[in-house]
């Protein structure tokens, strides 16, 4: 049952990257900057590849709520309509596994992993547009709130990693949590607004790199209750 939740917690907010994308793309198709127009519309193409993978994921959440008697909507989601679907899910699931519960903190601790992906995602697209863009203020300034949303979001798991590495053999909760905040050290403070296009590119690589650590970690996670068979 945990190995489910930790799945489903995880698996219902990663669409929120390509959902944000989507608006994007419906913000800025028609936009009078050339530059900015030809990069939204690479951007369109590949969610034109990633909509069918996109489906099957949210599909698949249904199907994990379902294991729990937990009925989610099977409707057609776009940026207008899936985080409202998101947040319905986030509620039926805490009601469901209340925060009384120790469950209720593997939905949660995977979850949040997802929001920090889904913020480095979201940050690595608003630097690309930055580089490119007239109006690079603003796509650095969203780039910089992201940054702001992974820092505030570390600061949410230090009860949950503690909590969920006091079960039986799940100390890699909490180690894992700790590694992500030394990994994390060098982007606290970053004022992106006085780097260069280079040092932008750079910052994009390092935050990248960290995204994938976070998602070995994940995996780590996953494997652990897979194996312990809760």
């Amino acid at each position: 049952m945990r190995y489910n939740l930790f799945n489903v917690g995880f698996s219902a907010c990663k669409p929120s990257y390509y959902f944000n994308r989507q608006a994007l793309y419906h913000r800025y198709f028609n936009s009078i900057d050339e530059n900015l127009s030809r990069k939204i519309s690479s951007l369109h193409d590949q969610l034109e590849i990633e909509d069918k993978e996109n489906r099957v994921l949210i599909e698949q959440v249904v199907r994990l709520a379902g294991l729990f008697q937990i009925k989610l909507p099977i409707t057609s989601l776009t940026h207008e309509n899936y985080f409202a679907w998101f947040n319905d899910c986030v509620e039926l699931f805490e009601k469901e596994f209340p925060m009384t519960r120790i469950d209720y903190y593997y939905f949660f601790y995977a979850r949040k992993l997802s929001e920090i992906v889904c913020c480095l995602d979201m940050l690595g697209v608003y630097l690309e547009l930055s580089i490119v863009a007239n109006d690079k203020v603003y796509f650095l300034e969203k780039a910089g709130s992201n940054l702001k949303d992974v820092e505030y979001i570390l600061f949410k798991l230090i009860a949950p990693a503690a909590l969920l590495s006091g079960e039986h053999r799940h100390f890699y909760f909490n180690t894992f949590y700790k590694e992500m905040c030394t990994n994390f050290e060098p982007f606290r403070q970053t004022n992106l607004e006085e780097m260069g296009v280079a040092q932008l590119n750079l910052f994009n690589t390092k935050i990248a790199e960290f995204r994938t650590s976070v998602m070995e970690g994940y995996s780590k996670c996953t494997n652990l209750l897979k194996d312990l068979g809760v």
